[in-house]
């Protein structure tokens, strides 16, 4: 299967009738008008390509189906997101952006998702990398084992997770509230899709006061790849692992020396400080004073690649202890 079958067929489910939009930057516009062509073959509906220029919409390019063009009865989107080396050169950090640059803080990576109040997205979407290193095996096969593992984990009422390597030792709770994502998701309506390419890694967010213990990581900062050795007590990362880079970014935000959410996937698990989605929340929330107080609300993110030969354990309220990986493989 092609990647562009892949995401008509495996990720968005595109079925007849379906108005699809895409939304690309120009450079990625003959991905997007191949998109579109497949996929007006499968919904007979006109699809839209918007391009957009720093995020804005600059142009709205209409590409009609063959055959006798249906009203549509369903609203799909698609964000084609062109993805940036992340690499600076040496000084970078001089040439470090403000506090408030939100456009290159995001390109550089440290912006958290931004919070919907009000409202759940009602259609399918899905964003996916225009331009992949190598392109994702997205089998349906592979979709369900994730969508198994997602429910065999929610329904464990795991209320903590333990993370052990050989440089590696820390605990962290799970707040009953929240869920695993990933995997497929559902609306209301019984409508099925998967939002992203990397389907396999489930996230959860995580009490951000509970974090305690040391680990091992590499992690992009300010464009700079580094190795960092990190400690947290009582919730919070207690230093910079002798990193310029970060102990700058700390400054941007306190919320930054506390974790977010976890994502979790076979050989690879990533702690992320700061802001964490709201995917995982259970409810509808109008603004930001209704958010529980152990969710993690800044606006930056840091990612944290953790060792990926660990050893994963859950607790569930009454203690009971399960393991859910062994050296880096997940085991259900």
């Amino acid at each position: 299967m092609t990647y562009i079958e892949s995401i008509i067929n495996s990720l968005l489910r595109l079925e007849s009738g379906e108005a699809l939009s895409v939304n690309t930057e120009e450079k990625d516009f003959e991905l997007a008008r191949n998109i579109a062509l497949a996929a007006c073959n499968i919904t007979s509906v006109p699809v839209k390509i918007v391009v957009t220029v720093d995020g804005k919409p600059s142009d709205v390019i209409d590409i009609d189906p063959e055959s006798v063009s249906k009203d549509p009865v369903r609203h799909v989107l698609l964000r084609l997101q062109h993805i940036e080396s992340r690499e600076l050169p040496e000084d970078a950090l001089d040439l470090v952006v403000e506090q408030t640059d939100f456009p290159t803080l995001q390109k550089l990576g440290h912006l958290a998702e931004p919070l919907t109040f009000g409202r759940r997205i009602a259609v399918p979407w899905c964003v996916v990398p225009a331009n992949p290193e190598t392109e994702p095996s997205i089998e349906d096969d592979r979709i369900t084992a994730v969508d198994y593992r997602k429910k065999y984990l929610n329904n464990k009422g795991i209320t903590s997770l333990s993370f052990k390597g050989e440089f590696t030792d820390f605990e962290v709770d799970v707040p009953s509230s929240v869920y695993f994502f990933g995997g497929s998701s559902v609306l209301s309506s019984g409508r099925t899709f998967v939002s992203t390419a990397d389907f396999e890694k489930l996230g959860v967010s995580v009490d951000c006061n509970s974090l305690d213990g040391r680990l091992r990581a590499q992690a992009v900062i300010f464009g700079r790849r580094q190795n960092l050795d990190l400690e947290f007590r009582n919730g919070k990362l207690v230093s910079d692992g002798n990193s310029r880079e970060l102990a700058r970014l700390l400054e941007y935000d306190a919320d930054l020396r506390k974790a977010g959410w976890i994502s979790m996937k076979d050989r690879d698990f990533i702690l992320y400080l700061g802001g964490s989605p709201m995917d995982g929340l259970d409810g509808v929330f109008e603004d930001e004073d209704e958010l529980p107080s152990f969710f993690n609300k800044s606006p930056y993110s840091l990612a944290l690649k953790l060792e990926n030969s660990l050893n994963v354990r859950c607790f569930d309220s009454s203690l009971a202890e399960t393991e859910l990986v062994r050296k880096g493989f997940f085991l259900e």
